[in-house]
């Protein structure tokens, strides 16, 4: 065609704090044009005043991260760590390595590993020396091996690495920088998860009627107490909702998506002067639904268990794109979660004639905030829906006028955990965040710039939960960065001591126990805020009160007697599982009401 130049390429997008995400069109010089969407970073704009920086690296064929950052404790004033993930390319964990960083200027990196063995009497030694080349780092290793004080030189050899997380957090307290890196941080994820947020526009209503409460019969394991009250008497009313919201498609036009859930208010009369109740946003994991978060039975039961304890709650449907909404088929759609209850597949945040430029964890999180939004009173219209009466709509009014103000939590299980960890972070205006089962590595399951998975293998359940189908997660964030963006509200990390779904470390603890130093570390001075509950239990939502069972379950909030190394190259805390009693002792309804007293 005249008037173009081939090869050549075209990228139209848009930029938020240094953090690109658009399309591109490719003209080669024959042949038909390439199109395809591309994200990116400005390494000047996002490092600026800071040298905090993660690296995938590999060392003899094997990958892991690299995490160097400013450390005030440190005596060279930087600290770190590495991870290697074993077996290559699976969800295998192993232990994460302090190092004893000597150098660090943004251009030369240079820090020691050790190994200890036999007792603490021999160490493996790992010196390492490393070049920075704009995103990439690559240098030597030199083995030693430590007798006593002696050291004997036992071979080198390179390792390479390029940026990962590009918007981490780090390992260490940032003090009175943290807010300003929150509020950048959220802005860039709303960028690349979900078109900045949007305010749904002008058409967009909730659609309310009333509803019965779920029959079922409670399982064995359930550790609310079913047999005593509150949760045997299931005092509250519920309703039924339809959202219908009309979104900016990120190409100038818009579309329509629809959300649903049920609403709950406590019958119970108030046990103090106030007339409000403290309120929850539930959320399902895999095959689950807002019908199975308001049953008795299942693995999502945890919705009606807030609404028996006294919580205004708010269960929404947590869901998977259809296949041909997800841009990439090999990326494994999960089957079908609760279509029989309404949640079905949801179409993704786009123009039907593009792909979505959303992420599909971005279209959960954005769900769970107008979610947010209805009962901080700001949300969409309220109508009457198919079945619904005009009382209905005064009445779920009035449940809104009912909830108690600073105190709005999130919670969920697994998906959900995963999803309400990330709503939270996002959003400040959730006062407390309890995200159960979700705690990985994103590194281990998303290589920068390969497939782990490709076609026609089947990546582990874990793994379908946080695809990005834009960007890879792990080169802008991990996990821990989420528990960052919620410091210092109050929140509650939970993970179950025999949960083999996102990890098959030996025991599955330590990776638990890593992801939790690493969130801990935002804390700061405020770390009474971030409770590592440690459950005896698998993939299971805990409240740690009795149950059916015989014998009964663990009861009260159990915490990691230890959480950190003891001394320097420590490594036996990471395997450490004995737990203790949270003080006081009581269960997780008793832990809400000290932190959000």
């Amino acid at each position: 065609m005249a008037g173009i130049i081939r090869p050549s390429v075209a990228i139209m997008g848009s930029i938020v704090e240094g953090i690109l995400i658009g399309r591109f069109v490719y003209l080669a010089a024959t042949g038909p044009a390439l199109h395809g969407f591309v994200t990116g970073w400005n390494s000047s704009y996002i490092d600026r005043g800071h040298l905090r920086r993660v690296w995938e690296v590999e060392v003899q064929g094997v990958r892991g991260r690299l995490r160097v950052n400013e450390d005030a404790k440190s005596p060279a004033g930087f600290a770190g760590r590495i991870k290697f993930f074993r077996p290559p390319h699976s969800q295998g964990d192993d232990r994460e390595l302090d190092l004893n960083v000597t150098r660090w200027d943004g251009a030369k990196l240079s820090f020691q590993v050790r190994l200890p063995f036999f007792f603490g009497f021999l160490s493996w030694q790992y010196d390492y020396e490393g070049a920075v080349a704009d995103r990439h780092i690559a240098g030597m290793v030199t083995r030693h091996l430590r007798v006593f004080r002696f050291s004997f030189p036992f071979g080198q050899f390179p390792w390479k690495g390029q940026r990962a997380e590009v918007l981490t957090h780090g390992t260490a307290a940032l003090g009175g920088a943290l807010r300003a890196w929150q509020e950048r941080t959220r802005a860039q994820l709303h960028h690349l998860m979900m078109g900045r947020d949007p305010q749904p526009l002008p058409g967009s209503f909730v659609e309310v009627k009333s509803v019965a409460q779920i029959p079922g019969a409670y399982p064995a394991d359930r550790d609310d107490d079913p047999d005593n009250s509150p949760t045997k008497d299931r005092r509250y009313q519920m309703w039924e909702l339809h959202f219908t919201f009309v979104v900016p498609d990120g190409q100038g036009g818009q579309v329509t998506r629809k959300a649903h859930g049920y609403l709950t208010l406590p019958t119970v009369p108030l046990s103090t002067d106030d007339p409000r109740y403290p309120a929850v946003v539930t959320l399902n994991g895999h095959q689950g639904s807002a019908w199975k978060m308001m049953e008795l039975a299942g693995m999502y039961w945890y919705g009606d268990s807030f609404a028996s304890h006294e919580f205004i709650t708010l269960a929404l449907d947590t869901g998977h794109r259809p296949e041909k909404d997800r841009g990439v088929p090999q990326l494994h759609l999960h089957p079908d979660d609760d279509s029989g209850h309404e949640n079905g597949y949801h179409p993704a945040v786009g123009n039907p004639t593009e792909n979505s430029i959303w992420a599909e964890d971005g279209e959960r999180a954005w769900d769970a905030l107008r979610g947010l939004d209805l009962l901080l009173n700001v949300g969409v219209p309220i109508r009457q829906g198919p079945g619904g009466t005009p009382e209905n709509v005064q009445e779920v009014k009035e449940v809104i006028r009912k909830v108690k103000p600073g105190h709005v939590l999130v919670t969920g299980l697994s998906m959900g955990g995963e999803v309400a960890l990330m709503a939270g972070a996002l959003d400040p205006r959730f006062n407390m965040v309890i995200a159960s089962g979700y705690a990985t590595d994103t590194g281990k399951e998303f290589p920068i710039g390969k497939t782990l998975f490709p076609p026609p293998a089947v990546p582990p359940q874990g793994l379908r939960c946080t695809q990005w189908t834009r960007a890879n997660m792990s080169e802008y964030v991990d996990s821990p960065d989420f528990i960052a963006l919620v410091a210092e509200r109050p929140q509650v990390f939970t993970t179950g001591l025999r949960d083999g779904t996102a990890s098959n470390s030996n025991p599955l603890v330590m990776c638990f126990k890593q992801q939790a130093r690493r969130g801990r570390a935002a804390y700061g001075a405020q770390s009474a805020n971030f409770v590592h509950y440690l459950h005896e239990r698998g993939h299971n939502y805990r409240v740690g009160n009795k149950n059916l069972a015989v014998p009964p379950y663990v009861r009260n909030i159990k915490v990691p007697v230890i959480t950190e190394p003891s001394q320097p190259f420590n490594l036996s805390w990471q395997t450490d599982e004995r737990t203790q009693d949270l003080p006081p002792a009581g269960d997780l309804y008793a832990l809400i009401g000290r932190l959000l007293p």
